[in-house]
């Protein structure tokens, strides 16, 4: 297997080779992944929080106590946090769990070569929108049943994926 342990930030891009899974070590916590790209921050020390970012593929986050011969068992899936691109965890060691929510900034995921790299829009079904932006980013956007088929007309090429939310939003 490949191992880190880790105090501090750093970004990874690993290459999948089932034979031998990367595993990142930070304080309580244990990063396993195939093959993917992502970040850990962790400032070192008991009780400090670690975050973890992925931009491709996906990673598993769990608490440390795992043993490395349960890497591959249904327990440590069942206990395990899975993260997708455009995905964080925390883990808060006071509370001894984990939070997942949205990156900070949302980027077009790279695998995602079908999807068109504009967002220009004319008299468009919000779903249909909704749909493309799913689609580039990777992240789930529920719509109300009454606003699916409302019209807009924009350009949302230039726009990061909460301003592009926001202008949905207001118009």
């Amino acid at each position: 297997k490949r191992e880190v342990f880790l105090v501090g930030e750093a970004f990874f891009a690993v290459t999948k080779n089932a034979n031998r899974p990367f595993l990142v070590h930070t304080g309580n916590i244990l990063t396993k992944v195939l093959g993917t790209s992502f970040s850990v921050k962790y400032a070192g020390g008991h009780n400090q929080e670690v975050e973890v970012q992925v931009a491709t593929g996906k990673v598993a986050v769990t608490q440390q106590e795992t043993k490395p011969e349960e890497l591959n068992s249904e327990a440590f899936r069942n206990s395990a946090v899975l993260l997708l691109p455009n995905q964080r965890a925390k883990f808060n060691p006071e509370l001894k769990r984990f939070t997942v929510q949205l990156v900070t900034t949302p980027t077009i995921l790279k695998e995602d070569t079908s999807a068109p790299r504009t967002f220009l829009f004319r008299e468009t079904a919000l779903h249909l929108i909704a749909e493309r932006l799913e689609k580039a980013y990777g992240i789930q956007i529920i719509l109300p049943d009454n606003l699916k088929y409302c019209p807009l007309t924009a350009d949302l090429t230039a726009e990061d994926f909460y301003a592009k939310l926001d202008l949905i939003c207001g118009a």
